[in-house]
């Protein structure tokens, strides 16, 4: 293929790369494209660095037309750690006396003699490799093939790291806005249990008052609900805050019991009677398995 058809290809996939934010559709464009501008090609891959550790994972693969296409892709690790290592391509005409690639059984196994192999490089830093082979025996990958498929990765890498750059913006503005509505809720929480709080000192002066043992009785059960619904709105809010989760033990009969108490006037209004037996060694558990029992008892005295 002559260079000046190579170069319009290089533009055709710059301009497909303008309108498209599909990381795997670019990806696959390129490769087609290498298909078509290098005719002994045989099989072509990208694999981008991924995790902390910035292993290589395979992100595309094309095959050409006469290629088994249930194949599976196999790689050699010495050709790929050379090319992380060097930072620069590797081209050979025979894989087999190649002495870079001696150390290989992989290699020595195939039956894909030509090779190219191209790092994916942004600001010195290798984020991926372009793989190109081909199994035909007389084929001749030459320079110019190898620079066609350097200049492929260079645009690759440009499109994959300012894709990266927008995800990473987006994702930051989600985080703020998250952030956002995490404080609003916040601070309405906090009003509410302070209005809570409020009417519960109310109450108390006034209970003070008037001296009523049948209102102080009730009163006591509505203010551990109360009391529930204030924890249960602390719980709220630290569970919006980024926090080492700790358990603590709790007693579990006091727990039972204080959550049975407050539904007996409920359960006695539809002909049900609770009865609680505590239980000297059921030992302890953690306070975060307690909040869902609300819930759950209300659910059960309603069906």
């Amino acid at each position: 293929m002559q260079a000046h058809q190579r170069l319009s290809l290089l533009y055709q996939l710059s301009e497909r790369m303008r309108g498209n934010r599909n990381t795997n559709k670019i990806l696959n464009e390129g490769l087609d494209l290498i298909l078509e501008a290098i005719a002994d090609a045989d099989r072509t891959a990208i694999m981008l660095r991924t995790g902390r550790e910035g292993q290589l994972k395979l992100a595309a693969y094309r095959k050409s037309n006469n290629q088994d296409q249930d194949a599976q892709l196999q790689i050699s690790r010495t050709l790929l750690g050379w090319v992380l290592s060097e930072k620069i391509a590797l081209m050979t005409q025979n894989v087999l006396d190649d002495t870079r690639l001696k150390d290989s059984h992989s290699i020595r196994t195939t039956r894909y003699n030509a090779i190219i192999c191209v790092p994916i490089i942004y600001k010195n830093k290798v984020i991926g490799v372009l793989y190109v082979d081909s199994a035909n025996p007389v084929a001749q990958l030459t320079q110019d093939d190898v620079a066609f498929t350097a200049a492929i990765a260079h645009e690759l890498a440009l499109t994959i790291v300012n894709m990266q750059l927008q995800q990473t913006a987006i994702r930051n503005e989600r985080m703020a806005a998250i952030g956002l509505t995490i404080s609003n809720l916040a601070h309405n929480i906090k009003n509410l249990t302070m209005m809570n709080q409020n009417a519960v000192d109310l109450m108390k002066i006034h209970l003070d008052r008037i001296k009523d043992q049948k209102v102080e009785k009730c009163w006591k059960i509505i203010e551990k609900g109360l009391s529930r619904v204030n924890a249960l709105s602390l719980e709220m809010l630290d569970y919006a805050r980024e926090q080492d989760l700790s358990p603590t033990p709790m007693d579990i009969n006091r727990a039972i019991e204080d959550n049975t108490a407050s539904i007996i006037p409920q359960a006695e209004a539809k002909g049900i009677k609770l009865v609680f037996e505590s239980q000297k060694d059921i030992g302890t558990t953690f306070k975060m398995v307690f909040p869902p029992m609300p819930d759950l008892k209300h659910s059960t005295l309603d069906k």
